[in-house]
């Protein structure tokens, strides 16, 4: 597990908000810069920095401190907070040089573009996902949306995103302990790895995290292992059928009728539900998914070769 420390941009200046409101900002430190200092000092290597200006802008504002923390400490940074174009990406990574960017708002507005920035950055680019009722948030937290949270990590994590930062809106700055429950649902509907926001606030609940996700990983890794037997099992299967196909086929035409019909038999609206839930499964081996694709493919070419011969 790492921890990130995390530090909240207002004016500058290091603050907390309550339940994502702007009007509850607390100011809980006098320097962000040296506040970034003393974290690596008490041994973080790894720092959350967003910039609450920008998020309510939707461009950078306190772009200029981060990159002071940059500069004068030696930590992993990741950065977010109104950053919604692709100059803003290079930017922050090329000028500012942090270690890793946050997209967010422009994730639920527009993610094609946010799945393009994922291909071409690959690591360096963490999706942001700020929830309320289940549904993600945008704006700085002033703009919902219909968009499910799982949903939306679902699709970003098919494009590659390695890294999602989960945070409930209704737990932040509270101080009331992380959702749990919504971690374990996450952790389950995706390979991407996880970063906790939200509500910590004691060793407890860093514990509490760590169980969830660690057994949540457990539970993933289990299923994983069950739905490629099935792929494999499934793609046999198919092996078997077609083979026995064959053999009918080559012993006259009373033996091809039968081989239609067993082909068709074989293509049920069942069978072709099952191969098509293991496709769709994306904790199944990518080995594995595209071997029975690929079966599946040849399979079905060999039908219609044989149904167009009548």
């Amino acid at each position: 597990m790492i921890i990130y420390p995390a530090i909240d941009l207002r004016d500058g200046l290091p603050v907390r908000l309550t339940k994502g409101d702007f009007a509850t900002a607390e100011q809980v430190a006098s320097d962000a810069v040296e506040t970034a200092r003393t974290f690596g000092k008490e041994g973080a290597t790894h720092l959350h920095v967003v910039d609450l200006d920008g998020a309510l802008a939707g461009r950078p504002v306190n772009e200029t401190v981060i990159g002071e923390i940059v500069d004068k400490t030696n930590l992993f940074i990741q950065a977010g907070g109104g950053i919604r174009t692709e100059k803003d990406i290079d930017y922050y990574l090329n000028t500012v040089k942090v270690n890793r960017v946050i997209l967010g708002s422009v994730a639920i507005g527009d993610p094609e573009f946010a799945k393009g920035m994922i291909k071409k950055h690959g690591a360096k680019i963490a999706i942001g996902i700020d929830a309320k009722a289940g549904k993600a948030s945008g704006g700085g937290w002033l703009e919902d949306s219909e968009v499910d949270y799982i949903d939306l990590a679902r699709v970003m994590s098919a494009a590659g995103a390695q890294t999602i930062i989960y945070t409930d809106i209704g737990r932040d700055g509270t101080l009331g302990g992380p959702d749990l429950a919504g971690l374990k649902a996450l952790s389950m509907a995706v390979k991407a790895d996880i970063i906790a926001s939200g509500g910590v606030s004691v060793i407890d609940d860093i514990v509490a995290l760590n169980g969830t996700l660690e057994s949540q990983q457990q539970e993933r890794d289990n299923r994983t292992t069950e739905r490629t037997q099935r792929a494999e099992e499934l793609e046999r299967s198919y092996r078997e059928a077609v083979d026995g196909i064959n053999q009918q086929y080559e012993s006259g035409e009373q033996a091809r009728t039968a081989a239609i019909e067993r082909l068709r038999q074989n293509f049920s609206r069942e069978v072709q539900d099952i191969g098509s839930t293991v496709l769709q499964e994306e904790a199944v081996a990518p080995a594995a998914k595209q071997s029975v694709a690929n079966f599946i493919q040849k399979v079905t070419f060999r039908a219609a070769a044989l149904l167009n011969s009548f």
